[in-house]
């Protein structure tokens, strides 16, 4: 969803499709094998970060470089996540996009701000406020539908009559 305002710039409507599916079977195959890696170690459950500690329990060595390898796609993440919101924000509004250096100084600013906090914390509280804001945001997004199509029904009575 954050990488969607930047699908206008690929050449084909195919090549967007191409992507969503190997983002979808990339997510799905890297799922698996957590779920799979952590039934090898169900003790690993319990921690905050859950795969890092069964990297340590494979080699401590091994924590390391994943523990490194988890910094460069957090970073990775956050940075395209950054871009394309700035993206998205300097279509919708021009003035983030007549200032868009200082717009993605300020939000990245604000997210460095917001990852000391901690993980665990941090998810804790916004994973159930966008699963509550997502299940509002389904509901108004079907009584717009069911209101759209009662405009139309009706647009199409008055244009009989």
């Amino acid at each position: 969803g954050v990488l969607a305002p930047l699908g206008k710039y690929a050449d084909q409507k195919k090549t967007v499709w191409r992507g969503v599916a190997l983002g979808c079977s990339m997510l799905l195959l890297i799922a698996l094998s957590v779920i799979l890696a952590l039934r090898a170690c169900p003790q690993a459950i319990a921690q905050e970060l859950p795969m890092l500690a069964l990297a340590s329990a494979v080699n401590p060595a091994l924590a390391y470089v994943y523990g490194a390898l988890l910094l460069a796609a957090m970073f990775g993440t956050s940075l395209s996540s950054l871009v394309a919101v700035t993206t998205l924000l300097g279509q919708k509004f021009p003035k983030v996009e007549e200032n868009r250096g200082k717009a993605t100084a300020l939000m990245g600013g604000a997210a460095a701000l917001g990852s000391l906090v901690g993980f665990g914390e941090l998810i804790s509280v916004l994973y159930p406020m966008f699963g509550y804001l997502s299940g509002v945001f389904l509901l108004f997004m079907m009584s717009h539908y069911l209101w759209c199509r009662r405009q139309e029904k009706e647009r199409v009575q008055e244009s009989c009559q």
